[in-house]
């Protein structure tokens, strides 16, 4: 459905006469390099979608590619790691610093079905909107030709466990968050270890990255106004 629509997308831009400009693409880093051996993955590490959704994703990058080579527009494809802060869809049990959040203020407990263990690559929605906004700006130095594709991982690069994230919001909440560790079919496309590296264009990762205290009190904070608002 995503990638129909984005073919529906790119063919409006061509009768517009769209040629030219500049593209982006969320992809997602976790989900393409899931079966991948290695550890930490960079742009260079093959891919290895486990399930239906990075079987997608990669779709999408083949679409956006080719329209690229078509039309001359040069396309950025951003593979984003675990992105987390203000803005996630609540009503959706994805997300696990925002489920964790939504977990501390309505008292539920939060279901886990990966080990504590499990490494994952945080990345703040304010971080990824810079590198995404440095990113396209980059790709339209003269050094990118008409209807190149770049792809760039946008992560923290910086690997926490499952556990150091509960100790995190432990230390926030002021208690444990309630977990309740259970088994799921889904857990055989989670990845033990998703630790990333981007290695194109490193000047853009130069910037700190929001430590991540603070981007869960950030996150914390949102879900404390959307339950004010009674949009819990």
């Amino acid at each position: 459905m995503f990638t129909q629509a984005l073919e529906v997308f790119q063919a409006t831009l061509c009768a517009d006469g769209g040629q030219n400009g500049a593209m982006f693409l969320a992809s997602s880093a976790g989900a393409v390099y899931a079966g991948s051996s290695g550890p930490p993955f960079t742009e260079r590490s093959p891919v290895q979608p486990l399930a239906p959704y990075g079987l997608a994703k990669l779709r999408a990058e083949a679409a956006v590619a080719d329209f690229g080579r078509r039309t001359g527009v040069r396309t950025l494809i951003g593979r984003v790691s675990n992105l987390y802060g203000p803005g996630q869809n609540l009503k959706k049990p994805q997300g696990l610093i925002s489920v964790f959040a939504k977990a501390h203020l309505t008292g539920a407990p939060v279901s886990v079905y990966v080990s504590l263990d499990t490494l994952r690559d945080y990345l703040f929605i304010d971080d990824a909107s810079r590198l995404i906004a440095d990113g396209l700006d980059r790709l339209e130095r003269p050094d990118i030709g008409p209807g190149e594709t770049v792809v760039k991982i946008l992560a923290s690069q910086r690997a926490d466990t499952i556990g150091n994230l509960i100790g995190a919001c432990r230390a926030i909440f002021k208690r444990r968050p309630l977990i309740v560790l259970g088994a799921s079919p889904f857990a055989k496309a989670q990845a033990h270890d998703l630790r990333m590296k981007s290695v194109v264009w490193p000047e853009l990762d130069a910037h700190p990255v929001t430590p991540l205290a603070v981007g869960i009190n950030t996150t914390v904070q949102e879900v404390q106004r959307l339950a004010l608002e009674g949009h819990l």
